[in-house]
C-alpha cells in the first residue's frame, strides 16, 4: 500500500511538472518575441537559480546534523553535465520551433518517450516490458494523429534539431533517474541550474539587448514555474521507473493543446480528440506498467 501511494504521489508530481512546464514555455515564447532565444533562456535560468537558492537555504532537511554535505566530485560533475545537457536540449528545441511549423516540431519532440525507453533499457538495465513499449507506441501514434505533419513543411535542419532536442531531453530524464536518492528536490534543481548559467551566458552576451519590464516579468514567472517543475520532477524520478515516466510524458501534449486553445486561439478538430484519447490511453497503460514489480533500483543507478 505504501509503495502504491508513493507511485500516486510521483505520478502527480510528473503531471504537475508538465503543467508548470507548459505555462513556462508559453511565457518564454511570448517573451522571446521581443528578445533573442539565447537571451530569454539565459534570463530564465538566472532567475530560476536566484529563486531556488533561498528555498534551498530554508530547507530544514539540509541543515547541519540532518544532511551530510556532498563531497563526491564525480556526482557534482554529473549534475553539471545534466544541467548542460538540459540547456542544450532547450536551445535545440527553440531552433526547431523557428525552423519548422510548431505542429511538426512538437510531433518530432515527442520521440522523447521513445529515446527515454531506449536509455532505460540500455543505460539503466531496466527489464524489458511489453506493456511499456506498447504505451510508447500507442502514444506516438496519438501524437501523429493530433498533429498531422505534412511532408511539404519539412526542413532537414529543423528535423535534426527537433530529434536532437528529444534525445537530449530523454538523456536528462535518464540522468535524473541515475542521480536519485541523495539530494532533496530543491537542491537537485539548484545543482542542475547553476552550471548551466555560464554556459547560457556565452551566446546570450553576443545578442544582448536590455529587455522591457513586461518581458522581464514574463521570464521571471517562467523561471518560477521552471523551479517548481524541476523540483517536482526530481521527486518523481526517485520513485517511478523510467519507462513508466516516459509513457506518461505523452500527457504533455494534452496541456500543450489546452494552452494553444486558450492562449493562441488554436482550434480542436476530430483528429485532435481521437489522438488525445489515444494519448490518455497510452498514459494509463504506462502508469500500470510497474504494478506489482519491485521498486528496487536497477544495478548501477546508485
Amino acid at each position: 500500500m505504501a509503495a502504491r501511494s508513493a507511485q500516486v504521489v510521483a505520478i502527480s508530481c510528473i503531471v504537475g511538472e508538465m503543467m508548470f512546464s507548459t505555462v513556462s514555455h508559453v511565457l518564454l515564447r511570448t517573451a522571446a518575441i521581443a528578445l533573442s532565444p539565447p537571451e530569454a533562456l539565459f534570463l530564465r535560468l538566472l532567475f530560476a537559480a536566484v529563486l531556488v537558492t533561498p528555498w534551498v537555504a530554508a530547507d530544514r532537511r539540509l541543515r547541519p546534523g540532518r544532511y551530510q554535505p556532498m563531497t563526491d566530485r564525480s556526482r557534482l560533475l554529473r549534475y553539471a553535465v545534466c544541467g548542460g545537457v538540459s540547456y542544450l536540449a532547450s536551445m535545440a528545441w527553440l531552433y526547431a520551433m523557428i525552423a519548422l511549423p510548431l505542429a511538426m516540431a512538437t510531433s518530432l519532440f515527442f520521440t522523447t518517450g521513445l529515446f527515454a525507453g531506449l536509455y532505460a533499457w540500455w543505460l539503466l538495465k531496466e527489464p524489458f516490458q511489453r506493456r511499456s513499449w506498447l504505451a510508447l507506441a500507442v502514444g506516438l501514434c496519438g501524437v501523429l494523429i493530433v498533429l498531422r505533419p505534412t511532408a511539404g513543411e519539412v526542413r532537414v535542419d529543423g528535423v535534426a534539431a527537433a530529434l536532437l532536442a528529444a534525445a537530449l531531453a530523454a538523456l536528462t530524464i535518464t540522468q535524473l533517474r541515475m542521480l536519485r536518492g541523495r539530494e532533496t528536490p530543491t537542491l537537485s534543481a539548484l545543482l542542475r541550474l547553476a552550471p548551466a548559467i555560464p554556459l547560457a551566458a556565452l551566446p546570450a552576451l553576443k545578442v544582448w539587448e536590455w529587455p522591457s519590464h513586461t518581458a522581464l516579468a514574463g521570464i521571471f514567472v517562467a523561471a518560477a514555474l521552471l523551479v517548481l517543475g524541476q523540483a517536482a520532477a526530481a521527486a518523481a524520478f526517485g520513485t517511478l521507473r523510467l519507462q513508466q515516466a516516459a509513457a506518461l510524458e505523452y500527457l504533455r501534449l494534452i496541456f500543450a493543446t489546452i494552452a494553444g486553445v486558450l492562449v493562441f486561439n488554436e482550434t480542436i478538430g476530430a483528429a485532435t480528440l481521437l489522438g488525445g484519447a489515444m494519448i490518455l490511453c497510452a498514459a494509463w497503460i504506462g502508469s500500470r506498467a510497474t504494478a506489482g514489480t519491485s521498486s528496487v533500483a536497477p544495478p548501477g543507478t546508485h
